[in-house]
């Protein structure tokens, strides 16, 4: 079975239209700038969720490496955007006859950010050697 499949199972009733709709948002911000690096403020709130239940969701993503996040400022806080494997997963979903967001989504670039940020998204700070 690949991988995608294997993404695609961890996804739940919960957290898969959180992706789907971090996924979508990235769509709509780079069809209004093609400057957009693929960064969103976090989702707040959503009809079936409440703030605390979507912060777990959102955990679950980072988790599952679906999501990533940076710090930025305290004015705004955290960024998110879905990961290579959150879109590899959603295009299982696809093509297990879901319907076809992801590939509008996959269309927009959002490179992965080099590893200095990695070392941010997991909040892990690197260490000088002492030699």
């Amino acid at each position: 079975m690949p991988e995608s499949d294997l993404l695609f199972d961890l996804l739940n009733e919960q957290n898969l239209p959180i992706l789907q709709s971090y996924a979508g948002r990235t769509l709509a911000a780079k069809a209004a700038s093609n400057e957009h690096d693929g960064w969103l403020d976090r989702l707040e709130s959503t009809d079936d969720f409440d703030s605390e239940h979507l912060t777990e969701i959102h955990g679950q993503l980072i988790a599952l490496g679906m999501l990533k996040f940076k710090f930025t400022n305290r004015q705004t806080g955290l960024l998110y955007r879905v990961s290579d494997r959150g879109y590899a997963a959603l295009q299982s979903q696809v093509a297990a006859g879901a319907p076809d967001i992801v590939s509008m989504s996959t269309d927009v670039e959002v490179a992965e950010e080099p590893e200095v940020a990695s070392e941010q998204s997991t909040g892990s700070h690197p260490v000088a050697d002492a030699a």
